[in-house]
This record gives C-alpha cells, sequence and structure tokens, in this order.
C-alpha cells in the first residue's frame, strides 16, 4: 500500500496528473466537549473550564459552545431549569456571577455542548462542581514546635473540621510561617506550604542552634485563613563535624564483615555524640539505596547479609540529636573477603558482561595508571 505522498509524486513522474480533490461535506460536531470541570475564579461566581475541540472534531464553521448550569433538584418531585449561555469561537472556560450572598462553594449541576454552523452536537455528561472559594475562617489550634535536628523544626496542630462553613470551600493544605525569634518580625517571615487534611509538618533549611517563631493556618482556593498564636522553639547545636578515620574491614564470617574505625569527638557548638552509624550499598547502586547500621557508641561493628562475589562501598559517620554527622571520605571500597586497597583517582571499577552460563555477578577491575590492588580473600566460581 502506497502513502498518499507516495501516489501523487508517482502520478506527476507519469505526467498523469493529480486525481480530483472533493470537498467532505460539513456537519455538526460528533464529541462532546471534555474534561468539564470546576476552576477557581472568585467568590460569588462559577467557573466552569473543558477541553475545546481541536479542528478534526469541530466538522465545520463557526465552532462555539452552549454552557449550562443548574442548582441539583433538592427532591424528586421538582427539578431546576438550565441557565444557558452561547460563546461563539473556541473558547475553554466560562464565569457566571452567582446572585445572594452565602454562594461560596454551592454544588452545581453543568454540562457543556459544542456547536457549528450545521447544527448542535452532543452535550457532555452532567458534572457536579462547586462555586468559588471564599476565605476560611477556620484557625488551626494547640500548636507546638520541638527541635527535629540541628536544621529543621518538627511543627504539630489540631487540624481543623473540612466543612463548608468552616472552610468556606475546600481545604487546600496548611501553611507554615516561621521566622527568627530575634532580629525579625513577622512581616519577614517565611512560608511553607503542605498539601492535604495533615496535623504535622516538617521546617527544613533552618540554622542550627536558633530560635524561631512558628505560626500555622490554613488555605483553600480563595486564599489563606487566619494565623495561629505563634510559638517559639529553638533548633538543636550542629551534627558532628569531624568524620570517622581508620576505616577497616575484615572477614567475619560466610555473609558478614568487621569494621572497625576511629571516632570523632564533639566541640562546645556542635550536641553531644549519641553514636555511629555504618552505611552500605552496593557499588553499582545509587547511594541513595544505602541502608544503616547503628552500631551506637562503639567504634566497630557487624556487617550482615554481604553476597559472595559482589563489591560494596561503606561510609562511617557520627550521629547526635542535631543529625547525622560528616561521612568518612573516600567511601570504603571492600567484599565479603574484606577491604579493597586501590587508588580512588586511577581506579575504574566496572561490571562485567552477564553469561548464560555464569551463575554470579563477576567484577573486573581496570588498572588505568600505576595502582596496587590486592584482595585479602576472595573466591571466584566459573
Amino acid at each position: 500500500m502506497y502513502a498518499y505522498n507516495e501516489i501523487v509524486q508517482m502520478c506527476l513522474n507519469k505526467n498523469i496528473g493529480v486525481v480530483d480533490e472533493y470537498p467532505i461535506p460539513g456537519a455538526a460536531p460528533s464529541k462532546a466537549p471534555a474534561n468539564v470541570r470546576r476552576g477557581k475564579g472568585k467568590v460569588g461566581s462559577l467557573h466552569i473550564v473543558w477541553e475545546p475541540l481541536p479542528p478534526k472534531d469541530q466538522h465545520g464553521w463557526g465552532i462555539g459552545y452552549i454552557v449550562e448550569w443548574r442548582l441539583p433538584r433538592q427532591d424528586v418531585r421538582t427539578e431546576n431549569s438550565w441557565e444557558k449561555e452561547f460563546l461563539p469561537g473556541n473558547v475553554s472556560e466560562f464565569v457566571t456571577t452567582i446572585p445572594g450572598r452565602n454562594q461560596y462553594y454551592v454544588q452545581y449541576e453543568v454540562r457543556v455542548t459544542a456547536y457549528n454552523m450545521f447544527g448542535v452536537g452532543r452535550s457532555s455528561p452532567i458534572q457536579y462542581i462547586q462555586s468559588a472559594d471564599d476565605i476560611p475562617v477556620a484557625v488551626p489550634n494547640m500548636v507546638w514546635v520541638e527541635a527535629y535536628n540541628s536544621t529543621a523544626l518538627m511543627v504539630h496542630w489540631t487540624p481543623v473540621p473540612n466543612t463548608r462553613d468552616s472552610m468556606k470551600g475546600r481545604l487546600q493544605g496548611y501553611k507554615v510561617n516561621y521566622w527568627l525569634r530575634y532580629g525579625e518580625d513577622e512581616n519577614q517571615a517565611t512560608q511553607a506550604s503542605f498539601n492535604g487534611q495533615i496535623e504535622q509538618a516538617l521546617v527544613i533549611g533552618l540554622l542550627p542552634d536558633t530560635w524561631y517563631y512558628v505560626s500555622v493556618q490554613v488555605y483553600n482556593d480563595a486564599g489563606n485563613g487566619q494565623k495561629s498564636e505563634k510559638y517559639p522553639q529553638k533548633t538543636f547545636r550542629r551534627a558532628p563535624r569531624m568524620y570517622p578515620t581508620e576505616v577497616h574491614v575484615h572477614s567475619y564470617s560466610s555473609d558478614s564483615v568487621m569494621v572497625s574505625f576511629r571516632g570523632v569527638s564533639t566541640q562546645v557548638e556542635e550536641e553531644p555524640l549519641q553514636g555511629y552509624k555504618i552505611r552500605v550499598w552496593e557499588t553499582f547502586d545509587n547511594s541513595k539505596q544505602a541502608y544503616d547500621i547503628d552500631v551506637g557508641r562503639a567504634v566497630s561493628g557487624i556487617v550482615s547479609g554481604i553476597k559472595r562475589h559482589s563489591v560494596y562501598k561503606m561510609r562511617v559517620l557520627g550521629y547526635s540529636r542535631g543529625g547525622d554527622g560528616a561521612m568518612s571520605s573516600p567511601p570504603t571500597l571492600f567484599t565479603l573477603g574484606g577491604y579493597i586497597f586501590y587508588d580512588s583517582s586511577s581506579t575504574l571499577v566496572l561490571p562485567a558482561i552477564s553469561s548464560a552460563t555464569v551463575s554470579s555477578s563477576y567484577i573486573i577491575t581496570i588498572v588505568l595508571t600505576k595502582i596496587c590492588l590486592y584482595l585479602n580473600t576472595i573466591s571466584l566460581e566459573i
């Protein structure tokens, strides 16, 4: 089967001309507008939005839309009449003012129909949408804050009722305002938004060992509600800034290794050391997939679940109430047999090409420049 352009080119090459073109008769739109939904708008208005028909579905000149809306029936014996508006052009929204007081977040039935010069098309299915929100009157209470680490605070509150009377619409979420207790006022507050009906939020990116004021407020499509009472809280001092050194790895059992290292001490501006973590991940995994082994205040620990013929990376860090401290550097490379001595500036470690006859993955270590590489113990199976 030839494409249309190829057929035309064949006709031209044979000097037989192009087949005559015939216009296709127009018709009313065959498809109903899709994705009829609620817009935002201002309080006292009904904002209706839909997807306009693409040219291939318009079927003629003079495209336009009929937008209809009404209040839902209150009982089976009565039905409200449709309000109707004709909109010329391939538009995608319509806003009408709703008369009367307290017309915020009122439910309506709406439908949209496309038309053109040949007639009226099919109406969209009836959708139930609400008029625009008003400013919420609810205020979060029982706000309290606790230090999370040196740069974050955990903020708690009692959620507000997500009702029409309290929210004057639909709750979108909460906003946490925070500012320095000394040196800033509330007008200089930074605001963090959190979606949904929640009762706590983590505020990050703060200064260590610093006092803050915190307040909370709700928000909807119309705007923000009133702020809660402010609550003071101080972040913890810094996490350990020194990192463990002299990290050594030795074979321990058939699936584990022994790790030892030299610990760290903390300074006055840092929180007291609580313990150490050994962070481990496979060489070819992302470091975000690492898992931690908490060894407490000990300067050694066992890492279990190590697979044969796999190479791992490890970093060791101290932690405190201030958070995780600096990690040992560079990462320690090891296998089930123990530590791998290598020069990270001149060595590239790559996975071997898989084979159907090989039951487990092997590691190829490519020496790019001068290097001394050896494994304490490793067995390979062919």
